[in-house]
């Protein structure tokens, strides 16, 4: 519980806002899905991540209760012009990918890549950001984030 402007306690939000520092991400070539870790939220402010409901060392969400999230992401990738990428969100561990989006690099250096879907989730349900490439691809460090939130409302609403 956290303290609102008139000092009524209220529970805290379930979100957070992820970013990356340092270093790439770095997505090989092949048929194989990478999980697309933001290893910050310390970049942001405290608030990010109140409930530590997303690991920055996994860079899996885990939901704290059942209901309709919302998730989102946005960053800079590095290639040639033809590289492709893939990314999508992935529920529980599970080979089928949720809400994939396809990108093909039409010019050198950088381009940006964004998407985001509503999903519904089980107390306990994870979800992670996943990339595959056919070509190899880096996403760059510096303007990349990957947020979710909850919505409010509860899965016995829908």
């Amino acid at each position: 519980m956290i303290k609102n402007s008139l000092g009524k306690s209220v529970p805290e939000k379930i979100r957070f806002r992820a970013g990356r520092i340092t270093s790439y991400i770095t997505i090989p070539s092949g048929a194989t899905w990478t999980t697309l870790i933001f290893n910050t939220t310390s970049q942001f402010t405290s608030l990010e991540n109140p409930n530590s409901a997303y690991s920055t060392s996994t860079g899996i969400f885990t939901a704290p209760e059942a209901g309709l999230y919302f998730f989102s992401y946005g960053f800079r990738i590095k290639g040639t012009a033809g590289n492709d990428i893939t990314t999508g969100f992935i529920k529980n561990s599970d080979t089928q990918v949720l809400y994939g989006y396809s990108f093909r690099i039409i010019s050198t250096n950088y381009d940006g890549i964004c998407g985001q879907d509503w999903i519904r989730l089980a107390a306990g349900d994870t979800v992670k950001l996943s990339g595959i490439s056919g070509t190899g691809i880096a996403i760059d460090y510096d303007s990349s984030t990957f947020l979710g939130y909850f919505s409010g409302i509860k899965t016995n609403e829908l």
